[in-house]
């Protein structure tokens, strides 16, 4: 009789565990950077619906609007629904962020258009957007950034007193006796 004799075949096993393990892994820390609002992969912040504004009064001449703030401390409501930071106590150490972000989502908008704006800055400091066309100033109400250094607003143009035309827009952060303002390269064109 034949002796046969068996090769014992060794099979690759694929490294499936490792591959999974990985894919796990980079969508874990994806869904935490997303949670903590450090990307922004899966949609923009969205702002907290409500009562987002407060209409400012009339001011006269850009100067005017400086450092005035526009009434209730509800309007200006953070993306990740915590609280503003409260007024800092004046720390000469820290240096004012010059306002920067999305102060308007449309550039081209009616007066009933829905308009979201952010300001980001530093964290602790105030901001405002401000809306300036012949002379005349509108604003967003000043609010405090939250602690990621971010104030979020929901607003249409007839809400706060726009009107039709070009309206230079603004954004100015102050903490302490710091203050910062920035421009938008384009102007919000109102049409009613």
């Amino acid at each position: 009789m034949a002796t046969q004799t068996y090769r014992s075949r060794k099979t690759k096993k694929r490294p499936a565990g490792i591959i999974v393990g990985c894919v796990v892994a980079i969508v874990v820390v994806a869904a935490i950077l997303q949670l903590a609002h450090v990307t922004h992969w899966f949609g923009k912040p969205t702002a907290t619906k409500g009562a987002p504004y407060e209409p400012a009064p009339n001011h006269t001449g850009p100067a005017a609007s400086a450092g005035q703030s526009s009434g209730s401390n509800n309007a200006g409501k953070h993306s990740d629904n915590t609280s503003p930071i409260p007024a800092p106590s004046t720390n000469p150490s820290i240096v004012l962020e010059t306002p920067n972000g999305t102060f308007v989502s449309s550039h081209h908008v009616t007066l009933d258009s829905p308009i979201e704006s952010v300001c980001n800055t530093t964290s602790g400091a105030t901001c405002t957007i401000t809306f300036t066309k012949d002379g005349v100033s509108k604003s967003l109400s000043t609010e405090n950034t939250d602690k990621n250094g971010s104030v979020y607003w929901s607003w249409q143009p007839s809400q706060i007193g726009l009107t039709a035309g070009s309206w230079h827009i603004a954004a100015q952060a102050a903490y302490g006796d710091q203050t910062k303002t920035a421009s938008d390269a384009l102007t919000l064109e109102v049409s009613p």
